[in-house]
């Protein structure tokens, strides 16, 4: 109950008063608010690397290596960003991609702990 309890009280919000259920739920659900993401999978930031990118110098390639057989990368990590800045340099597609990886969208339904919200869950939040 605590998140109908929640959604009851965003739905008390003035931007929702003349929505109607169903528009409410959609906006709830709208993926628009960019987060920092505290990491990423691994995997992830090797799709982001272009092929020519990758280093040629040994203790580079070491240290990639290394960061790269964990399941995930701590990108919320200054240490780990500036180290792959300096892997990484002068490769801005590589670089842009990674700078990317470090936000995602959520919507507001997750942002205040609900998940998805749908029809049904407004309707019964707004009884």
């Amino acid at each position: 109950m605590a998140n109908l309890e929640k959604l009851r009280t965003e739905l008390l919000l003035p931007k929702y008063s003349g929505m109607s259920d169903q528009e409410a739920a959609d906006d709830l659900n709208r993926k628009v608010i960019s987060v920092d993401r505290t990491s990423v999978p691994s995997i992830e930031v090797i799709e982001s690397i272009e092929p020519a990118a990758y280093p040629t110098d040994a203790r580079m390639q070491s240290y990639l290596s290394s960061l790269l057989s964990q399941d995930t990368v701590p990108l919320d990590s200054p240490n780990i960003r500036n180290a792959l800045k300096a892997i990484f340099a002068g490769e801005t597609a590589t670089l842009a991609a990674l700078a990317a990886l470090q936000k995602v969208k959520i919507s507001r339904a997750e942002e205040i702990g609900i998940g998805f919200v749908k029809i049904g869950f407004v309707k019964t939040a707004r009884a």
